[in-house]
């Protein structure tokens, strides 16, 4: 689909304190062995959620969702209820890069009596089940409280649920949230240490599961709800589509030759434009991700005159490196102020095809009735949270910039005429002062 104008969804570095708005969950509840009649209730309880908090929620049993491109849309997925071998290895493939791509995961119930010859999927939801004893009261311990999902609950908290036992204790593997008093209830073949609920950092994402909920009168109980919610926000922390408390969208011109996908946008058309933002832009800390192939080039141009550049330099050595290299400062060309030019500090562009993030903190020149002039400056760069530019001035634009008078404002440009390229997660924060 070729556009002409188009929102691209931002994110932050995991690093920085986001706000949980705009999220977009993938509630998945395939069955290929018991099927909870609870599951019905679950959807309903996370659309309820959603809407109550803003949330995007998409609800599916169909495992050809489980692409890698369509996922990159989604902040968490969700595993209601699901039993058996519910994904392919395609699949699985496309599961795991969605994870050590910052995604979340979050396990409901029979999410733990799913893919036992998925060994990484073990990992992920923590333990697999064993079996279960009659449904019955039992106590639930909470054992961090200051966790998001269980700031809430009642210590101690007894409730009616079918309680799992475990093929192996979590303990030591995971953050334990929540146990059961032993002597609480009857007929458990984890007769001591019985972790119920836990939660983990894994592999670049992160990972929250709950055994409780297998009854249709947990998805009426607003403590349990209230405990879903802020399980599947939490999961959702390091997604790269998190937006960050005071950071803008931005919206693009010149989009001819740009093809939407989930997330992202791609130069594959003819002839593509340069990527131009509608907005006006002075002092700016600006974000985003990029993708190349082997050998190509392309660059994010600060105001349209100011450029930080994108390369495959891929395995250079140190010595090697250039202002034409990536997260160089691109030289400006000019008879009067010779040939400048910024090689990065380090090199630190991964390998091709795979993801990039520019971090990237700017003070726009200032210009006097005068006409004298404080020149701009790259405060700071980060390539993939790697410093390559600090406190870097430019005397003017960089050669071959877009605008050549210097102004106090101007467009973010991203480049497209040097070969293919893939932008997504772009977002924008302007300084409250200088």
């Amino acid at each position: 689909m070729l556009l002409t104008a188009i929102t691209i969804l931002f994110a932050a570095p995991a690093n920085i304190e986001t706000s949980y708005t705009n999220r977009s969950i993938l509630v998945f509840s395939k069955t290929m062995g018991f099927r909870h009649d609870s599951i019905p209730n679950g959807r309903k309880a996370l659309l309820d959620i959603g809407a109550e908090r803003g949330w995007s929620v998409t609800f599916t049993e169909d495992a050809s969702t489980f692409e890698k491109n369509r996922l990159k849309s989604f902040d968490a997925v969700v595993f209601l209820s699901t039993t058996g071998d519910v994904l392919n290895p395609e699949q699985e493939k496309a599961m795991t890069s969605f994870i050590r791509d910052g995604g979340g995961y979050a396990g409901v119930h029979a999410a733990s009596d799913t893919e036992y010859d998925w060994p990484w999927y073990g990992q992920l939801v923590g333990a697999w089940f064993l079996s279960h004893p009659a449904q019955q009261d039992a106590v639930v311990k909470i054992e961090d409280s200051n966790h998001p999902s269980c700031q809430h609950l009642p210590n101690p908290w007894k409730r009616w649920d079918e309680w799992y036992d475990f093929k192996v204790n979590p303990r030591g593997k995971v953050q334990v949230l929540a146990s059961l008093e032993p002597s609480s209830y009857k007929d458990s073949k984890m007769p001591g240490d019985h972790p119920i609920m836990w939660c983990q950092e894994f592999e670049g994402g992160r990972s929250w599961y709950t055994a409780m909920g297998h009854v249709k009168e947990s998805f009426q109980d607003p403590i349990y709800l209230k405990m879903l919610a802020e399980g599947v926000e939490w999961s959702c922390a390091k997604s790269k589509r998190a937006i960050p408390s005071g950071a803008e969208q931005v919206t693009w011109k010149g989009t001819r030759g740009w093809v939407y996908q989930p997330g992202s946008l791609v130069n594959s058309g003819p002839s593509p434009e340069p990527l131009t933002t509608n907005e006006m832009f002075g002092d700016v800390t600006v974000h985003l991700e990029f993708r190349i192939p082997k050998g190509s080039i392309s660059g994010i141009y600060l105001m349209g005159r100011y450029e930080i550049q994108i390369f495959d330099s891929y395995g250079k050595s140190l010595p090697e490196l250039t202002f034409a290299d990536c997260g160089g400062v691109y030289q400006r060309w000019k008879d009067e102020a010779g040939f400048e030019g910024k090689a990065p500090l380090v090199n630190a562009v991964r390998a091709p095809g795979e993801w990039n993030s520019f971090d990237i903190k700017f003070v726009a020149p200032r210009i006097l009735p005068s006409g004298k002039k404080t020149n701009a400056r790259f405060a700071e760069v980060k390539l993939n949270g790697v410093i390559v530019q600090r406190d870097v001035q430019v005397t003017g634009p960089t050669r071959a910039a877009f605008f050549e008078n210097e102004m106090e404002s101007g467009p973010i440009v991203l480049q497209a005429d040097h070969g293919p390229v893939e932008f997504r997660n772009v977002w924008v924060s302007r300084a409250k002062s200088r």
